[in-house]
């Protein structure tokens, strides 16, 4: 099959599943300059160079983004829409060195002719997740199972649209969220069910907490 990874960072997901299953097909999309570095060289390391790596953000079109970085979690680094309330921020966002990034729609990125089935899309990308989905509208319809990061802190920081967000989740008829990723866990519920849970989780957010969601468009 094939593995599109959205925010890989430095290849904790993609580099160990094609080391495993050497046949697939992986896509890695990270957009930190230095994250993708080394993940670049996590794969030359690994040997597994036929990994497709694109650095740059993923988003709804073509476009020059502000990039906030963390000085403590490199897995931290944000897309930057707008400034909000310093009163409000749980990590002092605001004061976070920005800089320039190339951003461009998924659909552009991945070949969406002969993408080897199933397709699993990754995507976390700490509340960006809407404006990637929406660039992503005709690889969502070749897209066989999404894992993604549920943060409604990072959502509302963002500025996402959560019924945007929801509307996409839609397209797929079986979710499952839980707290960490474990097989054992996954209990699949129709799509309507899951995401009734997560309009409640948002409404009662509590900042550190999210979800990592499963959608699927078959039972499993």
């Amino acid at each position: 099959g094939t593995l599109i990874d959205v925010g890989a960072n430095v290849g904790m997901i993609c580099i160990p599943t094609k080391r495993h299953a050497p046949g697939i097909d992986v896509y890695a999309v990270e957009a930190d300059s230095e994250n993708f570095e080394c993940l670049r060289m996590n794969a030359f390391r690994a040997g597994i160079p036929s990994i497709v790596l694109f650095e740059r953000a993923a988003f709804r079109c073509e476009s020059v983004m502000e990039f906030e970085r963390s000085s403590e979690n490199s897995g931290d680094h944000r897309i930057r829409i707008k400034k909000t309330d310093q009163r409000r921020e749980l990590y002092n966002e605001s004061s976070r060195t920005a800089t320039q990034i190339q951003a461009s729609a998924l659909d552009s990125m991945i070949p969406l002719s002969g993408l080897k089935s199933p397709v699993i899309l990754k995507c976390d990308v700490q509340g960006a997740e809407a404006v990637v989905l929406a660039g992503a509208v005709k690889l969502l319809n070749l897209v066989d199972v999404v894992i993604i990061e549920f943060w409604p802190y990072g959502l509302k920081r963002f500025g996402a649209d959560l019924e945007e967000l929801l509307s996409f989740f839609s397209q797929f008829h079986y979710g499952a969220r839980f707290d960490y990723m474990d097989v054992t866990s996954i209990r699949l519920v129709p799509i309507h069910e899951l995401v009734g849970q997560l309009r409640q989780f948002y409404a009662n957010d509590t900042g550190i907490k999210h979800y990592d969601l499963v959608l699927s468009k078959k039972s499993f």
